[in-house]
């Protein structure tokens, strides 16, 4: 596979976890050959693989069926749409009518399509077109406008903080 974006993925994964492949293998009742053909892009899992990788190394399913679209593409089938639904104008003023932070975002990438004053204020420089980890990690003004900054940057990057060490 070109590029093998999916093996790159899970194998940086199972190192965030520091796991080694036969630490992973075990944990998940897979062979360390299998782990390591996946890794290195020459054996395409199969799904009931791919959910057991899933879950032993925490990959949370709402970003799932995005990481098998980006890198293993026609695997789930056709790929879903890429243009998102645009609020209607009712849906506008109700968000504009909010006197609290609100928004209206696609997911998995948690692009904003829409937002109030408020959400604004709040989030500057987080406007239409921005996607929320984008805005966190790459405005200086996050830093700033986050309570734990480090840690709310370390879950959007999808790494778990191992138990034990310094984050």
């Amino acid at each position: 596979m070109p590029g093998n974006m999916f093996g790159d993925y899970i194998r940086q994964r199972r190192q965030d976890a520091w796991l080694t492949r036969t630490e992973l293998a075990k944990k998940a009742s897979l062979s360390v050959s299998l782990i390591e053909k996946i890794e290195l892009g020459t054996r395409q899992p199969t799904l009931h693989t791919l959910q057991i990788l899933f879950d032993h190394l925490d990959v949370a399913p709402m970003y799932r069926r995005h990481i098998l679209e980006l890198s293993l593409p026609g695997l789930l089938g056709p790929p879903m749409p890429s243009t998102p639904r645009q609020p209607e104008a009712d849906d506008l003023a109700v968000l504009a009518s909010l006197a609290t932070p609100a928004s209206f975002y696609t997911l998995p990438t948690f692009t904003i399509v829409a937002a109030n004053a408020a959400h604004r204020a709040l989030f500057p420089g987080l406007t239409a077109g921005t996607t929320f980890p984008e805005w966190l990690l790459l405005n200086p003004l996050a830093r700033e406008m986050i309570v734990d900054w480090r840690l709310q940057a370390r879950r959007w990057l999808c790494r778990p903080i191992p138990v034990g060490r310094a984050t």
